[in-house]
């Protein structure tokens, strides 16, 4: 049964694979063609806010003004290459990401575990939703 698997997923690669070799920009293409059709998180958020909406006026006003929310970073991203051209900022960038990582991990897990330690994590009370009831 596990060379079964192995044959299987072996066949499955070579096929995954092959257009990559053979034509690797079509390939390529094909590739974004497909992940345009995954949402990140933050969409799959706003959509379920706008779910929470009164009306579907509502919802497509949030979601079109979400819409253009993003637009300015995904265009400012455009932009990025040219910061990122710079070997030195490459050098100084991967050693700052994973510091950063470490940082923002020592000051959530705090936060969210609920040690009511001031400034870092707030007491739970004050977290509460209120929703107004109709």
């Amino acid at each position: 049964m596990f060379q079964l698997i192995i044959i299987i997923s072996a066949k499955i690669q070579h096929a995954l694979i092959r257009p990559f070799q053979t034509h690797p920009s079509k390939a390529l293409f094909g590739l974004g063609m497909i992940n345009c059709f995954l949402a990140c998180g933050l969409v799959y958020i706003a959509l379920s806010g706008s779910f929470l909406l009164g009306s579907t006026l509502e919802s497509s006003l949030f979601m079109l003004l979400f819409g253009l929310g993003t637009f300015p970073s995904m265009f400012g991203v455009r932009f990025l290459k040219f910061i990122f051209k710079d070997s030195r900022f490459k050098t100084k960038l991967n050693y700052l990401v994973p510091l950063l990582s470490v940082l923002f991990g020592i000051w959530i897990i705090p936060r969210e575990s609920n040690l009511s330690i001031p400034f870092i994590s707030p007491p739970s009370s004050k977290l509460e939703l209120k929703l107004n009831e109709p």
